[in-house]
């Protein structure tokens, strides 16, 4: 399996309209999570992450070297990369969410509430599609789920993601107008 992980590139709190941003202070520890996440996945996949820039004064490949996890960095544009992948991972709220949804390519997106804290009034909004398997409130959920996940395609055309996938669109598309 060809798994893209996009880390997060733009942390104003003014540009997130999902969550409040992240909490910069904890930027060692989300890298952390995502490592972690990495070391969840099966070996046998090809995994790939979309390196953020230096925009807290650490970046991912400082704190973690390629090689230690076998993970291949890449370059590039997210919606290029995302379209290259057989899933990508999106790790934070920002526009790479609607790339993904403007691609019609499969991806989960995980929404770690220690490090992007939902805004109130988007809370009923993904939990109503919680159930999916697109979006995940952990990266140990979104590691259970595609290790449980025989057959991405399958999952990705079946009814309950489509409407899910819909339904991004719409609420999306409707908070940003």
């Amino acid at each position: 399996l060809g798994v893209l992980i996009v880390l997060p590139t733009a942390p104003g709190r003014n540009q997130h309209f999902i969550t409040c941003g992240l909490v910069a202070s904890n930027v060692d520890v989300f890298y952390a999570r995502i490592a972690q996440l990495v070391k969840l996945l099966v070996p046998e996949w090809s995994i790939k992450v979309k390196l953020s820039p230096k925009k807290f004064g650490v970046t991912f490949e400082d704190t973690y070297v390629p090689s230690e996890f076998g993970y291949l960095s890449v370059d590039g544009t997210v919606i290029g990369q995302i379209l290259k992948s057989e899933i990508a991972i999106i790790t934070y709220d920002g526009t790479a969410v609607l790339e993904a949804l403007l691609t019609g390519a499969p991806f989960v997106w995980v929404i770690d509430q220690d490090f992007y804290p939902l805004r109130q009034s988007i809370i009923p909004t993904l939990k109503t599609i919680e159930n999916s398997g697109v979006v995940h409130f952990s990266f140990q959920s979104v590691a259970r789920f595609l290790q449980d996940c025989d057959d991405v395609d399958k999952w990705w055309s079946a009814d309950r993601t489509r409407e899910s996938i819909e339904f991004l669109k719409s609420t999306l598309g409707t908070m940003l107008e």
